[in-house]
């Protein structure tokens, strides 16, 4: 009865273990990227953090945005230093790993709010088109003669997004790209974990035989 019992706590335990580990809440760490972690260069063909930006004008790779430059100051939802660049231009970017969740903000140049600022298309790793939001700007409280707003992404594991502009804006600013992740050690660990379970299930099935 003992030899039963201890086998069937071991069973609980590791699937215990496998629902901890296919819970997203346990295995993911958000990344905030504020943009005064590099010196201040092109955007177009950086990697930095587990994400790779693009910056295309008129179709071309355009030095125009730059990281660690500075726009409006502080808005809402930005605070210099940013990635500002012409909003004829789109700015892109992907995750090594996909995600499930992302959030940024971005503020225009432009004293009323528009309708709208900017669209955010999301691409899954098969580059198959999951969304595309059109995401109104108010006018900045802060920042006289801007207006901003907070974009947030929650859905199917997101790899590529591209953001297009209002193109007769002037400039935008971008900040605080957040994102959800796999955490490192966690993950790291779980291989070695099952592996200690799956041993210690399959000698309690042969002490139950025995």
């Amino acid at each position: 009865m003992m030899k039963i019992l201890k086998s069937t706590l071991i069973h609980s335990a590791l699937i215990s273990i496998i629902t901890l580990l296919s819970s997203p809440a346990a295995l993911a760490m958000t990344i905030t990227q504020t943009f005064d972690q590099l010196p201040f260069q092109p955007i177009d063909g950086l990697s930095h953090q587990q994400v790779t930006f693009a910056f295309q004008l008129n179709g071309v790779d355009s030095d125009d945005a730059k990281y660690g430059s500075f726009g409006p100051v502080m808005t809402e939802f930005v605070s210099d230093p940013s990635v500002v660049g012409d909003s004829r231009g789109v700015l892109s970017f992907e995750f090594d790993i996909p995600t499930v969740e992302y959030a940024f903000a971005t503020v225009l140049s432009q004293t009323a709010g528009l309708s709208p600022g900017f669209v955010v298309t999301t691409f899954d790793e098969m580059m198959n088109e999951l969304s595309a939001t059109p995401v109104d700007t108010r006018m900045s409280a802060i920042a006289l003669g801007f207006s901003d707003a907070q974009f947030t992404y929650s859905g199917p594991a997101a790899k590529r997004v591209v953001v297009d502009f209002a193109d007769a804006v002037g400039s935008f600013a971008f900040d605080n790209l957040s994102y959800v992740v796999p955490e490192p050690n966690f993950v790291g660990l779980a291989p070695l974990v099952l592996l200690i379970f799956v041993r210690r299930v399959r000698f309690g099935a042969n002490d139950v035989r025995s």
